[in-house]
Parts: C-alpha cells; sequence; structure tokens
C-alpha cells in the first residue's frame, strides 16, 4: 500500500511538473550561415526505481533539448508534455534493467536514450542533441 501512495505521489508530481519550458539561445558568430543553437529547457522529471524492495532511489534529471531553429524549438514546447511522457516511461523501463543503487549513473547511456526518444517523438531531425544539466540519485 505504502508503495502504491508513493509511486502514486511520483507520477503526480511528474505530471504537475510537465507544463512549462523555457527556451534559451547560445550566441552564436556574427558569421552569415552560422547555425542558430537553442536550448529548449524542460522541467525537472523525477524518475522512482523499483525494485523487488520496493523503491530504492529517487533520479532526479533536468533536460534541455538542442534544436537549430526557432520553428524546431517551438515544436519541441509545443510537445514537450509528449517528450516528458516518453522520457519518464523509457527511463522508469531502463532503471527497472539498470539497477542505479550503486551510485554512479551512465550519462552517456541515458543521453542516448533521451536521444532516442526525442526523435521518437518528434521526429529525426528536429533535436540536434540533449543535454543532461542536472542528474541527482538519492537513496530512498
Amino acid at each position: 500500500m505504502k508503495f502504491l501512495k508513493l509511486s502514486l505521489m511520483a507520477l503526480a508530481v511528474m505530471i504537475t511538473m510537465s507544463f512549462s519550458t523555457h527556451v534559451m539561445a547560445e550566441e552564436t558568430s556574427e558569421e552569415e550561415g552560422a547555425p542558430e543553437i537553442l536550448f529548449v529547457e524542460l522541467n525537472p522529471l523525477i524518475i522512482p526505481v523499483i525494485n523487488e524492495h520496493g523503491v530504492t532511489n529517487m533520479v532526479s534529471l533536468v533536460v534541455a533539448v538542442e534544436v537549430d531553429s526557432q520553428e524546431k524549438a517551438d515544436k519541441v514546447t509545443k510537445y514537450s508534455p509528449r517528450l516528458t511522457d516518453a522520457y519518464l516511461s523509457d527511463l522508469y523501463g531502463a532503471f527497472s534493467h539498470y539497477n542505479p543503487d550503486r551510485g554512479v549513473l551512465p550519462i552517456t547511456y541515458l543521453k542516448k536514450r533521451l536521444n532516442k526518444m526525442s526523435a521518437k517523438v518528434l521526429g529525426d531531425d528536429v533535436v540536434a542533441d540533449v543535454l543532461l544539466q542536472v542528474l541527482q540519485s538519492r537513496s530512498t
């Protein structure tokens, strides 16, 4: 029962935090044809790590999506609830197979999964890369 309450509470927090995004522009050179680089920051993701002993860890991520035009940034902002849901679903499943109880989370593994889900939700040509701004794991 305690496990169910904690899971529902974590889900409610994730859903309520997924309704706003921020777009940040990186300064580019004055050269003609230099690509514009924008980062769309999503709301923090909080993922419970559950195994046979219940909730063992809580992983917190702050993700920014890198795009190369304002149109793509607008698309990421528009679809950010779907993108956040895809990230949460994928990482929830990934953490059930990979146990971050050891304290070390493989950043390249996480980035690869997040990039794959970004391409699945938004299309192959929208997201240039995913930036992990904050990555925390806390034992419960």
